[in-house]
């Protein structure tokens, strides 16, 4: 359960400038300590910028150097090339630069650094891709070891295209897309109009950066398929399935619709289908051709193929529909092409972290010993996880109007309605008439309600604060400790 408010000090008399000290310094310190998504995404661009040499294999596709040529020409003219400039048998011929953003971002980066900038541009965004997926795991409530686990197979997937080109950005939007469309499968409430407006937005965005724009409505539509069929499949509550599949059908329409907003409009769509379609040019562009799985290395894409249909089936047989589809429809694309491989990766990874984490927190029959294993990893697990997480929930003290008294914000209650949010309707404050925000479930109307509290001294108030806090944190070392000995000890059951 989510904490829906704050707790906020006062005004007080004694030392105030000490404790806005402390309390912005606790919170300075939070900030610097990293999680683990960003610890890895750090690693990753440390190994990418040296141990991988991507100032020079990021470089070994020939089309970084024309995508570089076309961002400074854009830059210098301010305008797009309508006509090839680079092919010698097609010269003068209609010409999309469909990536033109990306080639923007290039040619500013070599305007620069040079190639050092470019490799430094795409060694960012690989290590922002890899915070993204472990963002991923964590909407979809993966476990933290397991997603530790499945990082190597995931990096040794996607470092296949590692490369300065710009479909390297459009993994960024490809994850948070995923991401986006979870959030809003899990909400009780849907978002409202301005979410539209975002989703347009980023589509538009997209559609300048990279040709993978469509990935957008065809996400849309898997989760607004999944949800419509699911009352079908299974006894769910048909209203709020079809609720959302309604909400993810509009967001395709909005997302198609925005996708026309760059230079070339309808035609880019025209273009990108002919190019996509044309077998012949497909057949010699070894990209698109099905990756060699008795190629040096093949055995972790294997690896990664494998636990994204085990995900997949896991999936369906837990009632997620639209992961299922989505699944099926990436592996599809990876098989019959090399490039859908780190889109597996990326994408099916975090879905088959869910779907095993899920399978064993509910799995039945299992012996004693074995089951006792499984529950204290699970429990150890959401530990380090709870430990990871903690640096995400520091709040910063909010002023009262009250001088001298102390304001509480409440946690809401677990209700049959699920998490509470906070809304926008404002609740009269008992602290001098003042307005604050209130949960928006009807259950529990007193949720997020500022109360006035009796004076309390700012030094036995703080001292409070403290004690609880390392109790907390001690009481968090002895269960990790033991469930580090009941792991061990479910282990030796199991050998014997």
């Amino acid at each position: 359960m989510r904490s829906v408010g704050s707790i906020s000090l006062g005004t007080y008399s004694g030392r105030p400038a000490a404790l806005k000290h402390r309390a912005g310094g606790a919170s300075i310190r939070h900030f610097l300590i990293p999680d683990l998504a960003l610890v890895a995404s750090l690693i990753t661009l440390f190994y990418c910028l040296f141990l991988f040499a991507g100032t020079q294999k990021l470089f070994r596709d020939s089309d970084a150097g024309w995508h570089i040529r076309t961002g400074e020409a854009i830059l210098a003219t301010h305008a797009l090339p309508q006509a090839d400039p680079y092919s010698f048998t097609r010269s003068g011929q209609p010409w999309f630069a469909w990536e033109w953003g990306s080639d923007v971002l290039m040619g500013a980066a070599y305007g620069v650094a040079g190639l050092i900038g470019v490799a430094f541009l795409y060694t960012i965004a690989i290590g922002a891709s890899v915070w993204l997926w472990f963002r991923l795991n964590w909407v979809l409530e993966g476990n933290f070891l397991i997603a530790c686990l499945l990082a190597a197979p995931m990096l040794s997937t996607t470092n296949i295209h590692w490369l300065a080109r710009p479909h390297v950005l459009s993994w960024l939007f490809l994850l948070t897309a995923i991401i986006a469309a979870e959030k809003v499968g899990q909400a009780i409430r849907l978002p409202g109009r301005g979410y539209f407006v975002a989703v347009a937005a980023f589509t538009a965005l997209w559609a300048n950066i990279h040709a993978s724009f469509f990935f957008v409505p065809l996400i849309c539509l898997a989760y607004a398929t999944g949800h419509a069929l699911r009352p079908l499949i299974w006894n769910l509550d048909t209203s709020i399935e079809l609720r959302k599949a309604r909400w993810f059908g509009f967001a395709a329409i909005v997302c198609s619709c925005a996708s026309l907003l760059n230079p070339y409009g309808w035609q880019l769509h025209r273009h990108l289908l002919s190019y996509l379609g044309d077998t012949e040019l497909m057949a010699r562009i070894g990209e698109f051709q099905s990756f060699n799985f008795h190629a040096e290395g093949a055995m972790q894409i294997a690896l990664t193929l494998g636990l994204a249909m085990l995900g997949a089936v896991l999936a369906l047989g837990q009632k997620q529909l639209p992961r299922f589809l989505l699944a099926s429809a990436l592996i599809f694309a990876a098989l019959r092409s090399a490039r859908g491989l780190p889109l597996v990766g990326l994408v099916l990874l975090p879905f088959a972290n869910a779907a095993i984490t899920r399978a064993l927190e509910s799995a039945k029959d299992l012996r004693p010993a074995f089951r006792r294993a499984i529950d204290s990893f699970l429990a150890y697990s959401k530990g380090l996880r709870t430990i990871d997480d903690d640096r995400h929930r520091v709040q910063r003290p909010r002023a009262c109007a009250h001088r001298g008294s102390l304001a509480v914000r409440y946690s809401a209650p677990a209700c049959d309605r699920g998490e509470h949010r906070i809304s926008a309707r404002p609740v009269p404050c008992r602290c001098r008439g003042r307005s604050r925000q209130a949960s928006a479930c009807g259950s529990h109307p007193r949720v997020g309600q500022v109360r006035r509290l009796p004076h309390l001294s700012l030094s036995r108030n703080t001292e409070g604060l403290l004690r609880r806090a390392q109790r907390s944190l001690r009481q968090r070392i002895s269960e990790a400790v033991r469930a580090t000995h009941s792991v061990t000890a479910g282990l030796a059951d199991a050998a014997r």
